[in-house]
């Protein structure tokens, strides 16, 4: 008859019944308020076959996920204006971006109070943590294990 098959590829149903891109797994989001540590993850990320996006103002990070739909969010929880915690509250809020694996790498405190921290908020999609400084090698891996 002529009217053909419209497929849609990379989207997925939300809660609310509305159509939305997919996640793009090689596509990995930093908000980071450290430039340096920002240009130079993003460089080794980059290096590492991922595209790359970033925000070092934790303010505008909800939209900017929301635009990028990537696979993975590496979330600083010391940013100023907005702490970690409150830009993950406002992505677990919208139907876009609550389904996006958090994993956060951070200098608060040690190893182990960053563990506690993300045990007990783990309903948020916070799937790990690193602690910084870190070997980068060591965090390719973690982000391999969440993306794969």
């Amino acid at each position: 008859d002529g009217r053909g098959t419209i497929t849609e590829y990379g989207r997925q149903n939300t809660d609310d019944g509305r159509r939305v891109l997919m996640a793009d797994k090689k596509k990995i989001f930093i908000v980071d308020d450290d430039e340096i540590e920002l240009r130079g993850l993003t460089r080794l990320l980059e290096i590492s076959g991922f595209q790359v996006g970033s925000t070092q103002n934790p303010q505008n990070a909800l939209s900017m996920v929301t635009f990028y739909r990537p696979g993975l969010i590496l979330l600083d929880l010391i940013t100023p204006s907005l702490g970690g915690f409150e830009v993950c509250d406002l992505l677990a809020s919208c139907a876009a971006t609550r389904d996006i694996p958090i994993l956060i790498v951070s200098a608060v405190g040690g190893f182990k109070d960053i563990k506690k921290i993300v045990h007990e908020r783990h309903s948020q999609n916070i799937v790990g943590c690193m602690a910084k400084p870190y070997e980068f090698k060591d965090l390719l891996a973690e982000i391999n294990r969440v993306v794969k």
